[in-house]
């Protein structure tokens, strides 16, 4: 099913709404993005405007490594390990390796106005804490200055939704082998470069995956709001081993 599937909402009512994408997805399993500068928004460009508290949304996984997440202070070499801070050891699904589900969130705790932060992916770090290191800031991964990261912006809800390639070189491009969605508020979201100019930046979702954690985070006010994945592909069918 790749990354987009169908997506059971537990509202705050306990209704359950399914939501199943009609579009064809432009970040799914296999698929090649020609352009990951596409999506409408460049993640080496998170900038904070406004002082806030940053949280990180977990969405969903597409990969064979278990691999380790987290982010960095982007005014400092993140490279040096001691400059990056672990958000998920191992950054993968329920039933596919790990333990996380869609909306499961990690508050990375208040930034200051003028903070720049970055995001990295360490690929089968889990396993093997010596593997490459991709990073949203292009000029640091190893392999090249290879892009590794789609990103697009959620002006309404505040939100940047990140995805990360784990293969060498860009591997099969497929951009979904962890996908997050990062809160950085309205009004700094606002603020970035590359909000399209009209509705068209719906188009550049994941067809229907962000739709489905839109709804959930505008229903956020109530704790028992959660979103639960389809099942995933199996661990073993995957790419990356």
């Amino acid at each position: 099913m790749g990354l987009v599937g169908a997506l059971a909402v537990a509202a705050p009512s306990h209704a359950v709404a399914v939501i199943t994408p009609d579009l064809v997805p432009l970040v799914e399993e296999g698929i090649a993005v020609a352009d990951p500068l596409a999506f409408g928004f460049d993640a080496a460009n998170i900038t904070l405007t406004y002082d806030t508290v940053v949280s990180v949304i977990f969405v969903s996984e597409g990969a064979g490594y278990r691999s380790t997440f987290g982010w960095y202070d982007a005014s400092l070499d993140p490279t040096l390990p001691t400059n990056r801070n672990v958000i998920w050891n191992n950054a993968s699904m329920a039933g596919s390796g790990g333990s996380l589900n869609t909306g499961d969130t990690v508050t990375l705790g208040s930034f200051a106005a003028g903070s720049a932060i970055g995001f990295f992916l360490t690929a089968d770090g889990f396993s093997n804490a010596s593997a490459p290191t991709y990073y949203t800031n292009t000029p640091y991964n190893p392999d090249g200055g290879v892009i590794h990261t789609v990103s697009s912006l959620l002006p309404i809800e505040g939100l940047v939704a990140l995805g990360f390639e784990d293969l060498w070189g860009g591997g099969d491009r497929d951009y979904n082998d962890v996908v997050v969605a990062i809160d950085l508020g309205p009004t700094n979201v606002a603020s970035l470069p590359g909000i399209p100019e009209n509705d068209t930046w719906i188009l550049l979702l994941s067809a229907g995956l962000f739709m489905a954690l839109t709804l959930w985070w505008r229903a956020r006010p109530a704790p028992a709001v959660i979103l639960r994945a389809a099942p995933p592909v199996p661990h073993a069918d995957r790419e990356g081993l």
